[in-house]
This record gives structure tokens, C-alpha cells and sequence, in this order.
């Protein structure tokens, strides 16, 4: 069965491209890659250590990163501290959109309802969002792809700094947005 994924660039043929051009005022960029071999990993390191040098005044950056689900991949599928490390060096940076693609959700649909199973995931996802930016709490936003097939597809989250806690993520205000686009069902 042939899915989009199958035509997705892997991480070393998207660096290639990127190491060509220079956009050092670009303020948005979005990626969507696959790693589909044990040596694409390296590739992948290399691609993301190189888009703070390239741009540097990204505000906005969403990356979907695909892991094939083969046994020696499985061990490398985690992004939190590929992207913990990230982040830092975004000076720029306002928010980061990732699409982290779940090892359980590999393969299967869209979820239909707002279930207990949806809640696990997007505590999970949330979990996830809050290490991702504990060592950048300057962001103000991280949003977090969740497989819901009629509602908007990212979780989004204010970052907030609290004082004498690491920081905390919070839904944003109702009228952060005049569509669905990233509303937060954080709240069963």
C-alpha cells in the first residue's frame, strides 16, 4: 500500500538541499522528512544542527519527523532530547510545531473520538512538549501534531515560566485563534 510517506526525502537528501541556500531572514520554515535507514540518523543530526546557522531568525519552525517502525530504528525514535538540545540555539524562536510520529499510532488512522485512549496520548504528547522546551522557556508556544480526524491536527500550549517550577504549559486564550486550528483539548 503506497501512503505519502513514501514519497517523503530522508534526512540526508533535505540537508543536501538545504546546504545549498542561504535565507538568513527566513521566519518560517516547516520540514517533513523520514528516517528509513539506520544510517539516515547521523543525516538527521547533522540536518537539525545546521538550520540555526542557515536561519537564524526563525520564529516559526514545524518539523515532521517520520521514524520507520523497523526493529533498528525503534531505539532512536524518541525526539525529546534530539530537540531539547535544538532548541537553545534558536535565539529567534517563538514556536515550535512538531509532528513526533508515535511508535503506537504508526500505521493506524486518525483516532475518531475524544476517548480515554486520545487523553493517554495527549498527556503523553503534552509530557513530551514540556521537556522539549524545559531549557527554553523564552518560547512562547509548542504545538504538538495529535491524530483526531475532525478537529484541528496540533495541540497547541502557552509556555509559561512560573516562578521557583521549571515552567508549565497551558492552553492558550480562547481567542488566541478565530479557527479550530490548534485548539487545545488538554481537558477531558
Amino acid at each position: 500500500m503506497h501512503t505519502f510517506r513514501d514519497d517523503l526525502f530522508p534526512p540526508s537528501a533535505v540537508y543536501e538541499m538545504l546546504a545549498r541556500v542561504r535565507y538568513p531572514y527566513l521566519r518560517s520554515l516547516e520540514l517533513w522528512y523520514q528516517i528509513d535507514a539506520p544510517n539516515e540518523l547521523a543525516a538527521d543530526e547533522c540536518l537539525l544542527a545546521s538550520l540555526p546557522r542557515s536561519f537564524p531568525l526563525l520564529h516559526y519552525l514545524t518539523i515532521h519527523r517520520f521514524v520507520w517502525q523497523e526493529h533498528s530504528l525503534q531505539t532512536h525514535w524518541d525526539p525529546v532530547p534530539i530537540f531539547w538540545r535544538l532548541l537553545p540555539e534558536f535565539k529567534h524562536l517563538q514556536t515550535f510545531s512538531l509532528d513526533p510520529d508515535v511508535p503506537e499510532r504508526a500505521g493506524l488512522p486518525p483516532m475518531l473520538h475524544t476517548n480515554a485512549e486520545f487523553f493517554e496520548l495527549l498527556a503523553r504528547l503534552k509530557g513530551m512538549a514540556e521537556e522539549i522546551v524545559s531549557g527554553t522557556p523564552w518560547r512562547r508556544e509548542v504545538l504538538m501534531y495529535r491524530p483526531l480526524e475532525y478537529a484541528s491536527t496540533w495541540e497547541r500550549w502557552t509556555v509559561v515560566a512560573v516562578p521557583e517550577e521549571q515552567l508549565c504549559l497551558r492552553p492558550p486564550p480562547p481567542d488566541a485563534s478565530d479557527d479550530a486550528e490548534g485548539e487545545s483539548l488538554d481537558d477531558p
